[in-house]
């Protein structure tokens, strides 16, 4: 019952202690623009956008076997 609480513990002592800009990553936090943070910008969303397709997939093979089960 107890094993969460030491991972959990820890993420919130980080969380409270690091300044934002250290977990931050340089694409997303104070980048310059350029035509290279233009593209790994779209390439993030794209990665997004195919796993949100993939898991949505997957839910819904998930529902389609609960029902017939």
């Amino acid at each position: 019952m107890n094993r969460g609480r030491g991972p959990c513990a820890i993420a919130v002592l980080l969380c409270l202690f690091l300044q934002s800009s250290l977990l931050a990553c340089p694409i997303c936090f104070q980048v310059e623009q350029s035509p290279t943070t233009d593209g790994l910008q779209a390439a993030v969303l794209v990665l997004i956008g195919v796993t949100t397709c993939v898991l949505a997939g997957w839910a819904t093979f998930v529902v389609r076997m609960a029902r017939r089960s």
